[in-house]
Parts: C-alpha cells; sequence; structure tokens
C-alpha cells in the first residue's frame, strides 16, 4: 500500500500566522475602545465642570445683582480688626496666593437673602456675604469654595458669632474678581481698600477655575452689574 503523503489541518506556520493576525485585530480593537471611552469621560468632565460653574457662578451672580450699595449699611470689620465697626464700603475684594493659586475672596451685604438650614437660625435683614476659597486637605484639590454669612449687628464680635459657613465645591483651583471702575474707567483687582473705591463698581467680573476628579481643568468666566449701578 502506497502511503499518502497529504497533511490534513494547519501547519505551525500557519496558526502563528492566524494568532498574529488576531492580536494585531485585537489590538486596533481595543485601541479605538479606548478612545472612544476615553472621548466620553472628557465629554462628561466638560460637561460636569460647565454645570457646575453655572451652579456656582449662578448664584453670585444672583446674589451680588441684588448687593446693597445705597443702603447706607456698611461692611463689619474683618475677625479680630481693631478698627472701626462701620467700614465705608459694602463692598470688599482681598487678593491672596495660596501654593501658586490666585484666590481671591469677595465680601457684600444683601438684604433677606440667608441660607434657609433646618435647625439653625435664618438670617433675616441686612447679611454680610463673603465668598472664598479655604484649604481642605480633603478636597482632591486641596481647596474647597466656601460661602460665609454673618448677620450685620453689633458688636462685631456676636455677629461673627452667627457666622454659618456653607461648602460649595470643592473642585475649585482658582478664584479672582475684577472690578470696574466707573470714575477711573478702568478694572480693579481690590476694591474698599480707599476712600475712592467705597461705592459700588459699575461691574463685577467672576472668574473660576475647577478641575475634574480625573484631572481635566478649565476655567470660568461671566459679569454682575450690581443693582445699585444698574
Amino acid at each position: 500500500m502506497r502511503a499518502n503523503s497529504e497533511q490534513s489541518g494547519l501547519t505551525l506556520i500557519e496558526i502563528l500566522v492566524a494568532i498574529s493576525i488576531f492580536a494585531s485585530i485585537t489590538v486596533v480593537l481595543y485601541s479605538s475602545a479606548t478612545r472612544v471611552v476615553n472621548q466620553k469621560q472628557l465629554l462628561d468632565d466638560r460637561r460636569s465642570l460647565e454645570l457646575l460653574s453655572e451652579q456656582v457662578m449662578g448664584r453670585m451672580v444672583r446674589e451680588l445683582s441684588v448687593s446693597q450699595g445705597s443702603s447706607g449699611q456698611h461692611l463689619l470689620p474683618p475677625p479680630g480688626s481693631s478698627g472701626d465697626a462701620r467700614l465705608a464700603t459694602a463692598l470688599r475684594t482681598d487678593v491672596a496666593t495660596v501654593d501658586n493659586a490666585e484666590l481671591d475672596s469677595i465680601s457684600f451685604i444683601t438684604t433677606n437673602t440667608g441660607q434657609y438650614i433646618p435647625g439653625v437660625e435664618r438670617h433675616w435683614g441686612p447679611i454680610q456675604i463673603t465668598y472664598r476659597a479655604a484649604k481642605d486637605p480633603e478636597s482632591p484639590t486641596g481647596l474647597s469654595l466656601v460661602r460665609e454669612e454673618t448677620p450685620i449687628i453689633q458688636p462685631p464680635e456676636k455677629a461673627y458669632q452667627k457666622t454659618v459657613r456653607f461648602p460649595i465645591t470643592n473642585q475649585i483651583t482658582g478664584l479672582r474678581f475684577r472690578l470696574y471702575d466707573a470714575n477711573r474707567r478702568g478694572w480693579e483687582k481690590v476694591w474698599g481698600d480707599t476712600a475712592a473705591r467705597t461705592t459700588m463698581p459699575a461691574m463685577i467680573e467672576i472668574q473660576i477655575s475647577l478641575r475634574a476628579s480625573r484631572g481635566l481643568a478649565s476655567t470660568y468666566t461671566t459679569t454682575v452689574t450690581p443693582e445699585s449701578n444698574g
């Protein structure tokens, strides 16, 4: 009987070639899927930061737009200050740099806009509102944006004992304000520091920098015209 020389099945080389082709296709598919996932995460983070900026700056705009620049009320002196309890300004900004981040603060007066919290006395009448960034070791950015409200009562020590603090977001990396001086026709960084800047500014620019948990960082800017100058 003559032996059959034909071989059935795949050779080793054919198997290796098939594996190589399959591996190449898998790498391409994985890379494409990874790009799609990363792009979706980027879009999700961008939209999340946009919504957060709208919420944060929207609240600031609402409160600053009704700030009482012509009500005759004045801001309280900073805690621990020995100065006059009635500073001749209804709005004040301060500039600070923390770990190379520019972190301004703004204080102003509104009326009957106290935050309601169950079990906590709500502030009525004129109140002093402050927005500032504070160090927060539990925050992914190391900072938190806080809102503080203090009733305008005397003495200042008693007023600050009634201060209520609200955390706004722990995704902040920067907070900046600019104020338009209509008399000088220019933008200022500091307000309420001189007799020339004790009235309300004609316009306030708010700039906030935020960072998502996956690292995306964005900066948002808006402006507001105080009602007393509208």
